[in-house]
């Protein structure tokens, strides 16, 4: 344990970090699956990611999703103590503002096409593709599309796409659009 200077003002104690570096893990995970003599996995195949996650909208509507979750285990400092307990409550929107939005689309025309004429798209929002195979998405549209998988499914409050998710103070703002 050490502490933090600002100045001659102590502000608070640290300490190190017990977690393991994720590149790090993430790199040795990739050699061993190798070594292990497991094919890559072809992510561009369409039958990966065949279907869609969530229904196509049949009406606009907007909802607030409060976000909160309760912690599966608690959560413990190097020294054993416990600094939140098993339950604990937990809104990442306390603390954290979303840079942009998530806009949620299916891998089709009418959604690539209500994407660039009615959604907006800022640089800052993050596209989510809820079907169909996002490096051909990618390729295709000129967009930076990202798969969607149930825990953001579950995270944001889905529902049905095509849908805008938007920050208001510590909740989500889902909005979902009926795409003639």
């Amino acid at each position: 344990v050490s502490s933090v200077f600002a100045g001659n003002i102590t502000v608070g104690e640290t300490y190190p970090i017990a977690e393991p570096d994720l590149y790090k893990e993430i790199k040795t995970r990739a050699g061993n699956l190798k070594n292990a003599g497991i094919p890559d996995k072809d992510w561009a195949n369409d039958d990966v990611f065949e279907g869609s996650l969530l229904p196509v909208a049949i009406e606009d509507k907007s909802r607030l999703f409060d976000p909160t979750y309760l912690l599966p285990r608690a959560m413990i400092d190097a020294e054993g103590r416990t600094l939140y307990p098993k339950g604990y409550p937990v809104n990442v929107y306390e603390k954290f503002t979303m840079p942009g939005r998530f806009i949620v689309i299916n891998n089709s025309d009418e959604h690539f096409n209500w994407l660039k004429t009615v959604a907006n798209l800022t640089e800052s929002d993050m596209v989510l593709l809820a079907g169909g195979n996002v490096i051909h998405a990618r390729k295709s549209q000129k967009i930076r599309f990202y798969a969607l998988d149930q825990r953001g499914i579950e995270r944001l409050g889905l529902k049905a796409v095509p849908s805008i998710v938007s920050q208001e103070k510590t909740q989500l703002r889902v909005n979902e659009y009926a795409v003639d």
